[in-house]
């Protein structure tokens, strides 16, 4: 047998002496590499009831080893700039040093480089002078548990949606103010856990810290965080639209059949709410009959909205609304059938 065979994901290593006393094995390349082991590094051993050997990392503060990633921001636009701050946070880079060639920094740079910070979770400004801003992370990942923290997205974009509904039933769209702070915490968080999501993919112990196993559960994890994320924003989207609107110039009958498509999508979200925190498969068809009818339901409202002979300004803004709360009933319906096969890693 060769030192290293492969049966089945499994690895065979002959056991090696050394001196009279120690029996050495050699660790996987792989796994090393992943868990980014370096030469004098700590390695604890662990031995269970039934005599399998657990090997572990210490957990050692590597401050000294602290690397910094340096942006010069003399040729970057407003857009680049923020591109290029959370572009670096998204990526995992924990130390960001901004500087200038020139002989200091802009108000006009620095309110930018605030304001894109106040997006992102745990980045901070720790020292700042004249030529240069240096920020770091200072979110501990074992305070976050991915499910946790998705189903805490979930459960608030299902808020943003019935502040809606709500605000559309009283037809009074001053909630928007509160509407757009939550979608703007989602979009935190989001950058948050897609920041995470990225090191763990890389790193096995953060990976074990936040609850997530395997590269194709951080995939999967990243897939149901953009889709939560972009229902937020489709809400947002419809407040927009609906906000300039005159609301009493639609004819009531037809306004309450607007609001009858909003509320069922509204109740369509609280059905998936359930089957996503009880994992329960037998809810999954109500879920997708339930956005059956909803595409029922705006089809009959668009034929009604024609023949009212609605003012063409009004007929568009709805008609864009009806497109965003279906773009919700549809990511909806990407979610349920993609949980249904990853229901048993959840």
């Amino acid at each position: 047998m060769s030192t290293v065979e492969k049966n089945e994901g499994l690895e065979f290593r002959k056991v090696q002496t050394l001196g009279k006393s120690s029996y050495l094995i050699s660790l996987p390349k792989n796994w090393v590499e992943k868990n980014r082991i370096k030469k004098g590094d700590k390695l604890a051993i662990q031995e269970t009831s039934n005599g399998v050997l657990r090997i572990l990392l210490a957990h050692q503060e590597r401050s000294q080893q602290r690397s910094i990633n340096k942006v010069v921001i003399d040729d970057l636009d407003k857009a680049e700039l923020e591109a290029a701050i959370i572009g670096n946070y998204v990526m995992g880079v924990d130390n960001l040093k901004i500087v200038t060639k020139q002989e200091s920094l802009t108000t006009s740079q620095r309110k930018i480089i605030r304001n894109s910070l106040n997006k992102l979770l745990g980045f901070r400004v720790i020292s700042e002078s004249t030529k240069s801003i240096d920020i770091r992370n200072i979110l501990d990942p074992n305070n976050l548990d991915v499910r946790e923290e998705v189903t805490r997205l979930v459960l608030l974009s299902s808020f943003m949606l019935k502040d809606l509904i709500q605000a559309l039933k009283e037809k009074n769209l001053e909630m928007i103010n509160e509407i757009i702070e939550q979608d703007n915490e989602i979009d935190r968080s989001y950058l948050a856990m897609r920041r995470l999501l990225m090191v763990a993919n890389k790193n096995a112990v953060i990976a074990r810290r936040i609850g997530v196993e395997g590269s194709n559960l951080c995939i999967a994890w990243s897939i149901i965080l953009k889709r939560i994320e972009t229902i937020a924003d489709y809400v947002v989207e419809i407040v927009k639209i609906l906000y300039p609107i005159d609301l009493s110039k639609i004819p009531e009958e037809l306004y309450w059949d607007f609001l009858k498509i909003g509320e069922h999508v509204s109740l369509v979200f609280e059905k998936f709410l359930k089957f996503f925190t009880e994992k329960d498969k037998t809810g999954a068809p109500t879920v997708m009959r339930d956005i059956d009818l909803f595409l029922d339901m705006k089809n009959a409202f668009t034929q009604k909205a024609i023949e009212k002979s609605l003012d063409p300004t009004i007929l568009v803004s709805l008609e864009n609304a009806c497109f965003f709360f279906n773009e919700i009933a549809n990511y909806l319906m990407d979610h349920v059938k993609d949980l249904i096969n990853f229901v048993t890693f959840f």
